[in-house]
């Protein structure tokens, strides 16, 4: 009898493990295959980002001369630094290659998987079944796929917020100096990821915090001295918003530069409304009009999982009461949801809700079954939920390396194509580096990857940029003197126009050169 206990449980752990290969064999696809080409193209940001990151890597300052900024300057408004940091030292090592700039990315989303799993492991103490159910809906859900795909820095905020929440409960459990310092560091690091994580954390400690002090479950000295440690590592950041609300100098400490930033976007923060309250809600789950950062056909985590959401969500506001895991869950969705309403929400904005979103869905799933009881009605209903949730992955990974999402949204805004070839071949060419060039693309594409040192080029013209004989962001009248760099899939009108001047065509990987020689 002992004997077949000890071949059953083998028998269940071979399955969980097996299971669990599965999915991360499903991560690895969903995450790299294909990554260079989906999506199609650069997104703006993530160019500005691979550029900025090259001149770190190579010179030490950023496309505007400044040493390793805090907080990048990008188009004038903006962007957090932790992404191209990281992407300097990877460029540091390999050189630039387009599939690096992403790989920070799949990396954090790694880490939200890993995360995710270990909040849901506690929560559901331990069992097996909703674990794997989380991971199943952070690997296989389109917004997770989405996000994990290319380089835009709020992008990170995801993984980061899930590591700290994770250790923040973990903190407020064991009630230890050490796990309080680790919480301390990892919420002071995430900041670096996304300005909105300046709301966000704020926001979810202070919730957390009042709660934890009425039940009087928290030690105070402790809560305080991981506050103390999150302030030191993000001082830098605070004094770069004091710089820019109150118009002072820009300051360089040793290396690094406190950013004074062309626009400070503080203005766009407004109270919540009717309007901000159903567009968040209305990005959360089904998606916005930003093809590259959801597929509203899909919804985020499928439709199926709205009901298990809500279920979810009513169990663990009860329970929260006595399981802190709960607590966490529910005040970092709280949290990311007010902030959502104070902004013009999008999914990229609100990314950091996602996993909690996914791991609440679980909760009423498993809720739901519990209550059930009876194998008569969960059998069949836990088969109608795995097909059903089957049937949405596979139409949509389908839909997504398939090639139709590709051909769907070949003209994606603020995505273009990678010219860097193009512009090196021109540059090669002893006839035609002396004509000008022009490309309907921002400057950035052209300065990513051609090896241009950041002292060479002109981006007094915003955001379309010059460099000697090459002019970007704009298409002039057809003249063979001049030559013509176009994103593929770009200007088909305008394409058909040149070719019909008798200009020779010369295809890269992300875009068309166009030229005479004579």
């Amino acid at each position: 009898m002992n004997e077949k206990i000890k071949t059953f449980s083998k028998d269940k752990r071979i399955l969980w493990w097996g299971c669990g290969i599965v999915l991360l064999i499903g991560f690895f696809f969903t995450r790299l295959y294909q990554l260079q080409s989906l999506p199609a193209h650069l997104h703006i940001d993530e160019a500005g980002m691979g550029y900025d990151a090259w001149c770190l890597a190579r010179y030490g300052v950023d496309r505007y001369g400044k040493s390793w900024p805090l907080y990048m300057t990008n188009f004038g408004s903006g962007q957090s630094s932790m992404y191209a940091f990281l992407c300097a030292e990877l460029f540091k090592l390999f050189g630039f290659h387009v599939i690096l700039l992403r790989i920070p990315i799949v990396i954090f989303s790694l880490i939200n998987l890993v995360f995710g799993m270990l909040i849901a492991k506690e929560l559901f103490q331990n069992r097996p079944v909703p674990v794997l159910l989380t991971g199943a809906l952070l690997v296989f859900c389109p917004v997770f796929i989405l996000q994990s795909r290319f380089g835009l820095d709020c992008s990170l905020m995801l993984g980061a917020g899930t590591c700290f929440l994770f250790f923040y409960v973990t903190a407020l459990r064991r009630n230890t100096w050490s796990a309080y310092l680790i919480a301390g560091l990892i919420g002071g690091l995430s900041l670096y990821t996304y300005a909105l994580s300046y709301l966000v954390l704020p926001i979810f400690l202070f919730l957390s915090f009042l709660i934890l002090l009425l039940t009087k479950r928290v030690s105070i000295g402790k809560w305080f001295g991981m506050i103390g440690i999150m302030a030191l590592i993000a001082a830098p950041l605070i004094w770069i918003q004091i710089i820019n609300l109150f118009d002072l100098e820009e300051v360089v400490l040793w290396k690094f530069t406190l950013t004074k930033l062309v626009s400070y976007r503080s203005s766009e923060l407004t109270l919540p409304s009717i309007d901000s309250f159903v567009r968040t809600i209305t990005s959360i789950f089904a998606g916005d009009d930003l093809p590259y950062s959801s597929v509203p056909e899909y919804w985020n985590l499928y439709w199926i999982s709205v009901p298990f959401f809500c279920f979810g969500l009513v169990h663990l506001i009860i329970k929260m009461r006595k399981d802190l895991y709960a607590l966490g869950i529910v005040f970092w969705f709280a949290s990311v949801f007010i902030v959502g309403c104070m902004i013009e929400s999008n999914v990229n904005r609100i990314n950091a809700i996602y996993t909690v979103t996914a791991i609440i869905a679980a909760d009423g799933i498993m809720t739901l079954m519990g209550l059930l009881k009876k194998k008569a009605i969960v059998i069949p209903l836990c088969t109608v939920l795995f097909i059903g949730y089957a049937v949405g992955a596979g139409a949509f990974m389908n839909y997504y390396f398939g090639g139709v999402y590709s051909w769907d949204y070949s003209e994606m805004p603020y995505f273009d194509g990678y010219i860097s070839d193009a512009v090196m071949y021109v540059d090669s060419d002893p006839l035609l580096r002396t004509k000008i060039t022009w490309s309907s693309a921002q400057g950035i594409y052209a300065f990513l990857g051609s090896y241009v040192p950041p002292e060479r080029i002109d981006i007094s013209l915003g955001n379309s940029g010059a460099w000697e004989n090459y002019y970007f962001g704009a298409l002039p009248g057809i003249d063979y003197n001049y030559n013509y760099i176009i994103p593929k899939g770009k200007f088909q009108d305008y394409c058909k126009e040149i070719e019909a001047a008798n200009f020779k065509k010369l295809e890269f990987e992300d875009s068309v050169l166009y030229y005479v020689d004579f």
